[in-house]
């Protein structure tokens, strides 16, 4: 059957009256106005994610999104892990080197390596919470999935 401008709507669709039909036109260019006049197109700083880092919110971050549980927990986790990794790459640079041990001392960077892949997931995570822009009008989500591939092959 024929569903044209003056075609008569199915027996099962209830028409809508023309005051509930949404004026995408105007929606997308409310969008485009808000985001083109928040100051969200700033690249990321060093700043903005070292406050992210220690309190899980930044200038940038999307005020209407709250972090969720799972990425509070996820960030927990790495700044963790990647202290321990810190200190024990520490004391294995220092061991190796009193030692005259170049194995040690290798293993400390090996430690460098997953403390670089541990850094990569916390920036993941940190522009996947920032503010949607003109750009990226779906904001940075997709950013976690493409840290979590540049953490593993670098781990």
């Amino acid at each position: 059957r024929a569903r044209g401008p003056g075609a008569s709507p199915a027996p099962f669709e209830q028409p809508r009256p023309p005051s509930a039909v949404p004026d995408r036109a105007a929606m997308a260019e409310e969008r485009l106005q808000l985001l083109s006049s928040a100051d969200t197109d700033d690249p990321p700083t060093l700043r903005n994610f070292v406050e992210y880092v220690e309190t899980g919110d930044s200038r940038d971050r999307d005020p209407a999104r709250r972090e969720s549980s799972s990425t509070r927990i996820a960030r927990r986790k790495l700044l963790r892990a990647t202290g321990i990794c810190v200190v024990f790459m520490i004391i294995e640079v220092i061991g190796g080197y009193l030692a005259g041990s170049l194995a040690i001392m290798t293993d400390a960077a090996h430690l460098l390596s997953d403390i670089s892949g541990f850094l990569v997931s916390l920036f993941a995570l940190y522009l996947a919470e920032r503010k949607a822009t003109v750009s990226f009008s779906f904001g940075f989500k997709r950013a976690e999935i493409l840290g979590a591939i540049l953490s593993v092959m670098i781990i």
